[in-house]
């Protein structure tokens, strides 16, 4: 089975996925998708607006031209060609907390939903979204209605830190696949005990 990462980045009390940075979600399931023999591909949600919004060419910049965050962080694959061949598409996607963000822009679920659309394969949400996501954090969320969906639990619970080394590990590999440098977030801890940030969409 082919599986294919579509990173449209998160933002968490616990950790930042934005680029420069790349989360924790792409490389634990990048990860444990090599530990069980696949192949994933990873794919940028900036590398899917290029595609569907552009066509997937890049306009030649000028010097008037301000830098387009919403497609900036492109990774080295044909998108076009690793969609066609993708069986399973794991969507990462959440932000809780609020950022300014100066060289990308989150995913909604809103517009991924549609970007998504004539794509035919599996498609598997997970990240924060699951939980509500909001670009702006702490305000009102936007929350998918799971009416026509199934919760399914295929395989990627991690379960506590002690099983994630091998995944975080084989999971560094998911880096040959962007062209620019990364910092790559580690996790000190998951999620939140108090739950009541104003600024913050966690639960």
């Amino acid at each position: 089975m082919s599986f294919t990462i579509l990173d449209c980045y998160t933002d968490e009390a616990a950790g930042l996925g934005v680029p420069p940075y790349l989360g924790t979600y792409p490389r634990y399931i990048y990860g444990m998708l090599k530990s069980k023999g696949h192949d994933p591909k990873y794919i940028t949600i900036d590398d899917l607006r290029l595609l569907v919004h552009y066509k997937g060419v890049i306009k030649e910049v000028t010097e008037k031209d301000k830098t387009n965050i919403r497609i900036y962080n492109l990774t080295r694959n044909n998108v076009k060609e690793v969609l066609e061949n993708t069986e399973t598409l794991v969507v990462i996607l959440g932000v809780h907390v609020p950022g300014k963000y100066l060289s990308a822009i989150p995913g909604t679920l809103d517009e991924v939903t549609g970007l998504l659309a004539g794509i035919k394969c599996k498609k598997i949400l997970t990240g924060p979204a699951i939980f509500g996501t909001q670009l702006e954090g702490g305000k009102s969320f936007e929350k998918t209605d799971m009416t026509g969906y199934e919760s399914k639990n295929f395989g990627f619970e991690f379960g506590g830190f002690d099983g994630l080394q091998e995944y975080a590990v084989k999971g560094a590999e998911i880096l040959r696949h962007i062209p620019d440098i990364r910092i790559a977030e580690i996790e000190t801890g998951r999620g939140c005990n108090i739950g009541r940030c104003s600024f913050c969409t966690e639960p």
